[in-house]
């Protein structure tokens, strides 16, 4: 056994004899969500015990897709099969999205599309996700011609070709191409995750993903976006600005995540990669991504194409990022890198953000960065201070640092924006 394993193991026994400590003598209730393999409860309770039973009337709650991980738990256990929605739930869900009460005037064959809508939420097999997501999409379509072409369309297909079919109508019918990458990005996001939609917002846009519009700003045409994505059930919304009323962070349910993650890697838009992917697998025999997503990885130089220009991660330790010429956009959360210093060679670089980052050190080298333009060191553990070379960049327009000092009063900055500081526990905006 390596010494890294030995560390793992002997990290994962404490853990585990950690959460037995804390939960035994009290009642406790556990949810474990969304597990997918059935060796799942031997792996948390390979070296110990993790959930004392102790008879204390606690519960452990784990919801799945599979009957057979359901099945699998070797412990007294009840197994509740949640049964799809009958047609009469499946309509009044489905008429929610695809005829809102607001728009029914306006239809001419409004009792004919009424049909229709019946025959197709039925078609949804009580799919909650499908019926929404469909009746989104058919709400931009309210005329019974339309309707009816789905209808004859339709086959008689299982569920998951039947998601997977709707789910891509939708997505074509988005209203450009910069609309259909923009929704192909949230495969670059982890499972579940919310994400916040201003952060959303400055990648998109450094990432060239949202074009000019006149009398429109780049950020309110993003906006537009993520509303009209919201409107097709295409996102989740989590919360919204008590202020303006937009939506602020949203998530994506994790069927939609993994057709774009699939979608992505086809098109050479994006390759996701984690733990249980083969790490240098390519988009597919002919396309070659030069968006990357790490998530989970442990000890390695991250792989990519050499003419890569994003590189996205997520929860990485120990990791080295390869010699990227060509990047433009590095965006690493809840991460432990190695020499970071490489980043002054990633010339063509405009958007670096390292948020939750530890022992992390800028190079003076930042300061021949030409394009830069957004940096991001929120919660970020910076091992020096940031370089006075950063101040010089003349094309920097945001600026987020957490625990440091303002910048020197005489930088003249006629491109920054905002300039977000975090001096201890005082977050300021100017």
């Amino acid at each position: 056994m390596s010494l890294g394993t030995s560390m793992h193991v002997t990290q994962e026994y404490e853990v585990g004899k950690k959460i037995h400590d804390f939960l035994l003598h009290k009642r406790y209730f556990v949810l474990l969500d969304d597990v997918w393999e059935t060796d799942t409860w031997e792996q948390i309770s390979r070296m110990v015990n993790v959930f004392p039973d102790a008879a204390t009337g606690s519960r452990i709650l784990l919801t799945t897709r599979k009957k057979d991980v359901a099945n699998h738990i070797q412990m007294p256990t009840h197994v509740h099969v949640l049964k799809h929605l009958d047609d009469e739930k499946s309509w009044e869900l489905f008429s929610s999205k695809a005829l809102p009460s607001y728009e029914r005037s306006s239809i001419c064959d409004v009792k004919e599309v009424e049909e229709l809508g019946r025959k197709l939420a039925k078609k949804c097999n009580g799919l909650p996700l499908a019926l929404a997501v469909l009746g989104a999409y058919l709400s931009k379509n309210l005329n019974s011609e339309a309707w009816s072409d789905i209808l004859l369309d339709w086959s008689s297909t299982k569920n998951v070709q039947m998601m997977r079919a709707i789910i891509a109508r939708s997505y074509k019918d988005l209203p450009s191409h910069y609309f259909r990458s923009c929704f192909l990005y949230f495969a670059a996001f982890c499972e579940d995750s919310e994400i916040d939609v201003s952060d959303l917002i400055e990648i998109w846009i450094a990432e060239s993903l949202i074009p000019h519009m006149l009398k429109h700003t780049p950020e309110e045409t993003a906006r537009k976006y993520v509303t009209e994505l919201a409107q097709r059930s295409l996102v989740q919304v989590v919360s919204r600005s008590r202020a303006h009323g937009w939506i602020e962070t949203i998530r994506i349910h994790d069927i939609l995540r993994d057709w774009c993650v699939e979608e992505a890697r086809q098109d050479g838009f994006l390759n996701a990669i984690d733990n249980t992917t083969r790490i240098g697998a390519s988009s597919s025999d002919t396309m070659i991504s030069y968006r990357y997503s790490f998530q989970n990885i442990t000890g390695q130089i991250l792989q990519a194409t050499p003419n890569a220009q994003t590189l996205v991660g997520f929860r990485l330790s120990s990791v080295s990022l390869p010699k990227l010429r060509f990047l433009r956009v590095l965006h690493i959360e809840n991460s432990d890198l190695k020499d970071f210093c490489a980043i002054g060679g990633f010339i063509h670089l405009r958007y670096l953000r390292l948020r939750a980052c530890r022992h992390v050190a800028l190079p003076t080298s930042i300061g021949k960065l030409l394009n830069f333009e957004n940096l991001d060191l929120r919660n970020t553990d910076l091992k020096e201070a940031v370089p006075m070379s950063l101040w010089h960049i003349s094309t920097l327009r945001h600026v987020y640092l957490s625990n440091v000092f303002p910048p020197p009063s005489n930088v003249q900055q006629k491109e920054l924006r905002t300039l977000w500081l975090d001096l201890g526990s005082i977050g300021t905006k100017y």
